[in-house]
């Protein structure tokens, strides 16, 4: 349904812009082109505004120069509380396995998905512990969460195959035995 009420909007786009470009432009066919290239382009530019990576998305806690203090990972979604059991959570603090799993994330791409408000049965939530330098001397320790399924980070579309989930699923099988 979005699909069509977005050509709809494109096709009104052209009309309109085509209009307003036929006062500029003696030939009909060229103002029609001009309008379709700027509405098809507009189109273009706002849909790839959607697209993000993981790493962009948290740019602002996690960067080349953030030392990262611990993963947790909360895997017992209660459905009728809308919260994960904190008895569940896995704490990870060994460098080696937070940076798999930081790279796991830095490969996800990502697409903003307006319809898609939050993960209603997440499988995961992980929490990130970051230290950043604010400025000369001046440390930030902080924590940013996110759910995850295998299809959604939040409130974004996944949109490239990743193992993340089966290295999540790995690791809890690992922790519980």
């Amino acid at each position: 349904m979005d699909f069509l009420l977005d050509i709809m909007v494109i096709i009104s786009a052209v009309i309109t812009v085509t209009a307003i470009l036929r006062l500029f432009f003696k030939k009909k066919i060229t103002a029609f082109a001009i309008a379709a290239f700027l509405v098809i382009g507009t189109a273009y530019i706002i849909d790839r505004s959607h697209y993000t990576t993981f790493i962009d998305l948290y740019s602002d806690h996690l960067n080349k120069d953030s030392v990262i203090r611990s993963i947790t990972v909360s895997t017992a979604y209660l459905p009728d509380e809308r919260r994960f059991d904190p008895e569940e959570d896995i704490e990870i603090e060994e460098e080696k396995i937070m940076n798999e799993i930081i790279q796991a994330f830095s490969e996800l791409e990502l697409k903003k998905d307006r319809d898609h408000h939050y993960i209603e049965n997440p499988d995961y939530r992980v929490r990130i512990t970051t230290t950043n330098e604010e400025e000369e001397g001046l440390l930030r320790t902080e924590s940013f969460y996110f759910n995850l399924n295998d299809k959604y980070l939040n409130n974004y579309k996944v949109v490239n195959d990743s193992n993340l989930i089966e290295m999540l699923a790995a690791l809890v099988e690992n922790e519980h035995e």
